[in-house]
């Protein structure tokens, strides 16, 4: 493998855990309040959130990341 390619895994796994670990922030402070969804709901929205971003980021074409993006967004105003 190429520096490159390298860096972009990297970068992915990187912004994989950062998104797992606000979750898990995000999960904590939910199930101190006694809210139904806690840590594991909390962590698997985010890390399942960034996940789909951040591939659609990786397609070739700009357009599919901006759709699937917007998609997200509308999902999670939805539910709120």
């Amino acid at each position: 493998m190429d520096k490159e390619t390298l860096d972009l895994m990297l970068v992915f796994a990187l912004r994989m855990l950062a998104a797992l670990a606000m979750g898990l922030v995000i999960g904590v402070e939910r199930q101190l309040g006694q809210h139904p969804a806690g840590v594991r709901t909390n962590s698997l929205v985010c890390l399942g959130s960034a996940l789909f971003v951040s591939l659609s980021n990786l397609s070739p074409i700009d357009s599919c990341a901006a759709n699937a993006a917007l998609t997200l967004r509308g999902i999670v105003q939805r539910r709120e």
